[in-house]
């Protein structure tokens, strides 16, 4: 299955950024050590003015990656957040190698893993409306839901969202392909139904892209909407995150940085809506990094009606402490690129062979693409 590269080799080892390179610029963004490390950045003031040093090294060290012949890099986004201010929001590169468009800040780029608050969000919001608990089996919302261990009767939406379900990981049919294809969630409901656990729920963290998965299914057996269609509706919209959305369908406009294989350009599609299918936008996403800081309120407005933001926060730690990570917490990142030589490839089920690389930077706490 699909994993994203290791970052513990990305990290310089001195505080110097107009020496470093390309992959040491973009670990730092990604663990969040930007904002601390450039200079300026310890300033109260939101006036981007206060900032020239920090935003002109970013781009310095992005243009050098973006002309960097020997590791190219087609597309790289930037936002970053002080207070409700972007001070800082830019695109280098193209969104398209073979016609040389150039990417701009409305480029959506695919997010990967970052996908998965919003299906944490979605959950917190069924909550907040008093249609599920996350701490009830989710057997009494998805009475079909089955499978060969009969422990299954014990998952709870918490155990989805917190990578503590038992679940088997990822099923990889049709997870990516170059043309949208519907019913992923309920297919990978399906596949369950001839599996196994790997553990008992709540006895182990280990991480599962299935399990938000399941989000998609509990999503729409409670409100009657498909999962995309609410997520656009109860978060997105509210938020404003006007460049955001899953390719449910091909889409008619927009800009997209698109992946680029064999010398022919494609429109890719992530059908995992939930664990990795969301395209956005650095600046959209400050939109929700503003909410979360403002615990709830998004420009003086509270996004939900008993602000679920909070309920959220607390949703993907595991019910009991005790519950053991083997593989460790990881790391919340954010960094995205476009690769104009990385080669994706559909299979006949649908399985990336070969994944293309976005990259994304957003503000001192960003998510590197773990989609794994």
């Amino acid at each position: 299955m699909p994993r994203s590269d290791r970052t513990s080799d990305l990290f310089p080892s001195g505080p110097s950024i107009a020496s470093a390179g390309r992959r040491q610029f973009l670990g730092m963004a990604g663990a969040g050590m930007l904002a601390t490390l450039l200079p300026g950045c310890g300033s109260d003031s939101s006036d981007s003015q206060s900032y020239p040093q920090t935003v002109a090294m970013g781009q310095q060290a992005i243009q050098q990656a973006i002309a960097d012949p020997a590791q190219p890099v087609a597309a790289i986004s930037v936002a970053m957040l002080k207070g409700n201010n972007v001070f800082w929001q830019q695109a280098f590169g193209v969104s398209s190698v073979p016609s040389q468009t150039k990417a701009t800040a409305q480029t959506r780029f695919n997010i990967g893993s970052v996908s998965k608050l919003f299906a944490a969000l979605a959950a917190a919001v069924l909550q907040d409306r008093g249609l599920i608990t996350l701490d009830t089996p989710i057997v009494r919302y998805l009475p079909t839901f089955t499978m060969l261990s009969p422990e299954y009767a014990n998952i709870t939406t918490r155990h989805l969202l917190s990578h503590s379900s038992g679940l088997p990981g990822t099923n990889s049919r049709n997870l990516f392909t170059f043309a949208p294809v519907p019913g992923y969630a309920a297919d990978t409901q399906a596949e369950l139904a001839n599996t196994h656990l790997k553990h008992l729920p709540g006895e182990l963290a280990v991480y599962c892209n299935d399990g938000f998965t399941m989000i998609e299914q509990i999503v729409l057996a409670m409100t009657g909407q498909s999962f995309a269609s609410f997520v656009e509706a109860n978060i997105l919209a509210p938020l404003k995150m006007t460049n955001s959305s899953y390719l449910t369908t091909v889409p008619s406009g927009g800009s997209f940085s698109y992946p680029f294989a064999d010398g022919t350009q494609y429109q890719e599609f992530v059908n995992a809506y939930a664990t990795g299918g969301l395209s956005s936008t650095p600046g959209d996403m400050m939109n929700l990094a503003q909410m979360i800081i403002g615990g709830g309120v998004f420009q003086g407005q509270p996004w939900c009606r008993r602000k679920a933001s909070r309920k959220w926060a607390r949703i993907s730690r595991p019910a009991s402490s005790s519950i053991r990570r083997p593989n460790g917490a990881g790391v919340s990142a954010g960094i995205r690129c476009a690769n104009p030589h990385s080669t994706p490839r559909a299979s006949s089920d649908g399985k990336r062979t070969a994944a293309l690389r976005s990259i994304r930077a957003n503000s001192s706490s960003c998510r590197r693409r773990n989609l794994r």
